[in-house]
């Protein structure tokens, strides 16, 4: 297997900012202040690595290197680990890893579309305290401003959401993919 040591995620993770305005539940320059986290595969280490985000506008563009001596298998990059205030009662719709799978009603009581969900007829493994979703979702509390977050393309890898009471991320899988040195 060839690798790299370095990966470019074009256009990685996209905000539309202009439904959400500054301050109100999660900004644009929140999520550009957000926190974000490289998940070594097991028995490898994050250190020599280095995660890079570029904003153009709405679009973030990330890099990840591997600065170190030795080669490192990468389970995933949170891109942004954002905290929201939005009540329970929010609606809520997220696209499955399947598009067969999707869910909807609130972020407090969560309704799976379809009988095929990705956590019970596909068994994807998620989070226990967080709803997931794949490529995109919406978030429209009552009487305030709506907001949408998706990922554009991401070449091979998998762009996930997990929203969980208080905060988002975004989340890259990359399937345990091994970075060279340099």
């Amino acid at each position: 297997m060839k690798t790299a040591a370095r990966v470019t995620f074009l256009g990685a993770c996209m905000l539309w900012a202009a439904w959400c305005p500054a301050g109100e539940g999660l900004s644009l320059e929140s999520l550009k202040a957000a926190p974000a986290d490289i998940v070594p595969a097991v028995g490898h280490s994050a250190a020599g690595l280095r995660l890079d985000r570029q904003w153009e506008g709405a679009v973030c563009r990330a890099t990840l290197t591997n600065g170190g001596a030795e080669a490192v298998r990468v389970r995933e990059v949170v891109l942004a680990r954002a905290a929201h205030d939005y009540p329970p009662e929010t609606a809520y719709y997220g696209e499955g890893f399947t598009m067969l799978s999707q869910t909807g009603g609130t972020l407090g009581q969560p309704v799976d579309i379809g009988g095929l969900t990705d956590r019970g007829h596909y068994r994807i493994p998620q989070p226990e305290n967080a709803l997931t979703a794949y490529g995109m979702f919406t978030l429209s509390p009552e009487g305030g401003p709506a907001v949408a977050m998706g990922f554009t393309s991401c070449r091979r890898f998998v762009g996930k959401f997990h929203l969980r009471a208080d905060s988002v991320e975004a989340v890259l899988d990359l399937e345990n993919l091994e970075l060279a040195p340099g």
